[in-house]
């Protein structure tokens, strides 16, 4: 005698569906971290880019007594660009001969000022120089609370040096603005 029992093998619908559903749940919730983690990588990314350009403005103001230079056309100037020539070791514009800090070609962007993980420009204030060019004294006269910045707004953040930042990720919020004073 012969049973006639047949054997299958595979899924059935349910089960694909039950399947699809829970990888469906995983992904939903997985997703936002996974964004979430690139954002804190490009802030740290953004924080990591201005400790490197403080420290060679830092070592620039040792050798040469000063920070590298603004805009000089402009009272209230926020351009980068002179950063890369100044502290790359170009000669162009009065730059100096010792190269602080070497820029990758693919952080700079088409106007030769260094961009943001965000692409964006990163933005640079030499506070003394603006300060003096509109006859304002850089001696300190009243002290402020670091990180703060002075009551009248007008001298910025670091008043006595500069202020380098990143709009972040948001450049309408403030708040998640990524600057040396932090």
């Amino acid at each position: 005698m012969t049973s006639s029992k047949s054997s299958r093998s595979g899924f059935t619908l349910i089960e694909l569906l039950v399947v699809i559903a829970v990888i469906g749940i995983l992904v939903s919730v997985l997703l936002p971290m996974l964004a979430g983690a690139r954002d804190r990588a490009n802030i740290a990314a953004a924080r990591s880019f201005i400790q490197n350009i403080q420290q060679a403005i830092t070592e620039y103001d040792a050798d040469l007594g000063r920070y590298v230079p603004g805009d000089s056309t402009a009272a209230f100037d926020t351009n980068a660009g002179n950063l890369v020539i100044y502290l790359d070791g170009s000669t162009a514009n009065g730059g100096p001969k010792k190269q602080y800090m070497e820029f990758k070609v693919d952080l700079i962007d088409s106007s030769g000022k260094p961009i943001d993980p965000w692409s964006r420009s990163y933005n640079y204030l030499e506070n003394r120089r603006r300060l003096a060019k509109a006859g304002v004294s850089t001696e300190p006269t009243k002290k402020y609370k670091s990180g703060a910045p002075d009551p009248e707004g007008t001298l910025g953040w670091n008043w006595q040096s500069y202020d380098m930042w990143s709009k972040g990720p948001d450049p309408s919020d403030q708040s998640g603005w990524i600057g040396n004073w932090q």
